[in-house]
C-alpha cells in the first residue's frame, strides 16, 4: 500500500481505485477485517478482532443471531441455563459492538482476493477493501425436494418452528428430520399444535438422548421411523403429505397442516474465491488456525469442515479465526503491505 493510500485508511476515509473501465473509478470502504456472516462465530469472531483493536465491520442480509434466531430455548450454551436463541443473539450481537465492531446489514456477493488484501463486493452494489476475512456464512437448511414443498412455501411447509409455530395452534403438524434441530422442533411445537407426527428417514433417531427423552414425555409427539415424506398436498395451504414406509414401499396419505422440514444445512460457499478446499459434503478445510490455503482468508462456525457443529463450536472457531487474523494483519504491517487501522475515532 503507498504512504497515501494508508494515510486515507488510517483517517478512515472512503478510497477510489481504478475499476478497470477507462476513466471510471469505484469508491470503498476500508476496514482492517472484514467478517461475513452474523451468527455465533461471525458475532464471536467481530468482538475479538475489535477487542484487538482492529476496525471490524461484521456483516449479515438478516438479522445478527443467523440460526440462533430460530432456536426457541438453548440449555446447553456454558453459563446460561436455559436462554431462548433470539435473546442471546442480541446479547452477542451488544457485546461485539460494545468493543467497536460494526454491524453492517448487506448481502455480500463474493470475497475477492486483492493481494495483500481482499475487496468484498456486496448485492448492494457496496464495496469495502480489507486485510483480512473471516467468513461465517453458515449453511441454509435443505429441502426435501419433493413435490408441493416449494408450492407451499409460507403457506403450511416451514424451516423455522420458533418462526412459525404459533400458526399452528390446535392443528396436526409434521416434522421431517431426526436430529437436534427436529427435535427441539418438535418439542416446540408441541406447545401450540394438537399433534406433532415426526418423520425419521432412519430406525432411530440420531438427537442427543436428553432431547429424545424430552420428545417421549410429550404424548403430542409420535415418531415413524423409516417413513419418507414424498409430496406435499393441499389447496390454498397444506392439507397433507405423501409418506412412504420405507420397509414395505407403501405410501400412504396424511392429513396434516404444517410440514417443517429439519433435514440438515447446505453449506453457503457462494462468496468464495476460487481454488478453496471443501470436504465431501462442501464444507470448507482449513488449518489449525482457521485459516483456508488463501493467506488472511479464515472461516469460522457451520461452514467449516468438522465433525461436530454447536453453538459453542462456533463461538470457538470466531476467536481462533480473529486470533489468527489479527497475527495475520501484524505480519502484513511488518512487511509495510498493510497499515492497520484501528477502531474509528470517537
Amino acid at each position: 500500500m503507498d504512504q497515501d493510500a494508508s494515510s486515507d485508511a488510517q483517517s478512515g476515509g472512503i478510497l477510489t481505485e481504478s475499476s478497470g473501465l477507462a476513466g471510471k473509478h469505484e469508491a470503498h470502504e476500508q476496514c482492517d477485517l472484514f467478517v461475513v456472516g452474523a451468527g455465533p462465530a461471525g458475532l464471536t469472531a467481530g468482538l475479538y478482532g475489535a477487542r484487538a483493536l482492529l476496525r471490524t465491520i461484521v456483516s449479515d442480509e438478516d438479522p445478527p443471531g443467523g440460526q440462533l434466531q430460530r432456536i426457541a430455548m438453548i440449555d446447553d450454551y456454558p453459563g446460561l441455563q436455559h436462554v431462548a436463541g433470539p435473546d442471546l443473539a442480541a446479547q452477542m450481537a451488544e457485546h461485539a459492538l460494545s468493543f467497536g465492531a460494526r454491524y453492517e446489514n448487506v448481502a455480500v456477493a463474493k470475497v475477492e482476493v486483492d493481494a495483500p488484501g481482499f475487496i468484498i463486493r456486496t448485492r448492494e452494489d457496496q464495496k469495502y477493501r480489507c486485510g483480512a476475512v473471516i467468513v461465517c456464512t453458515g449453511g441454509r437448511p435443505r429441502h426435501l425436494g419433493v413435490p408441493g414443498e416449494d408450492e407451499f412455501l409460507g403457506r403450511g411447509v416451514s424451516y423455522c418452528a420458533i418462526c412459525d409455530g404459533p400458526f399452528f395452534r390446535g392443528k396436526t403438524v409434521a416434522v421431517a428430520g431426526a436430529g437436534n434441530s427436529a427435535a427441539e422442533g418438535a418439542n416446540y411445537l408441541a406447545t401450540f399444535a394438537d399433534e406433532v407426527r415426526v418423520f425419521s428417514l432412519t430406525p432411530q433417531l440420531t438427537a442427543d438422548p436428553i432431547l429424545q427423552r424430552r420428545m417421549a414425555d410429550q404424548p403430542k409427539i409420535t415418531v415413524h421411523y423409516n417413513a419418507a415424506i414424498k409430496e406435499i398436498g393441499g389447496g390454498l395451504t397444506v392439507e397433507w403429505i405423501r409418506v412412504r414406509d420405507l420397509g414395505s414401499q407403501q405410501d400412504q396419505r396424511i392429513p396434516v397442516s404444517g410440514v417443517f422440514v429439519y433435514i440438515g444445512f447446505e453449506p453457503q460457499t457462494k462468496v468464495f474465491p476460487s481454488g478453496i478446499q471443501t470436504d465431501a459434503q462442501g464444507f470448507v478445510v482449513t488449518d489449525s488456525h482457521q485459516q483456508t490455503a488463501v493467506p488472511g482468508l479464515f472461516v469460522a462456525g457451520d461452514i467449516h469442515s468438522h465433525p461436530v457443529r454447536h453453538i459453542t463450536n462456533a463461538c470457538a472457531d470466531g476467536l481462533v479465526a480473529a486470533l489468527f487474523a489479527y497475527e495475520h494483519l501484524r505480519d502484513l504491517e511488518a512487511k509495510a503491505q498493510w497499515k492497520i487501522i484501528g477502531p474509528p475515532t470517537q
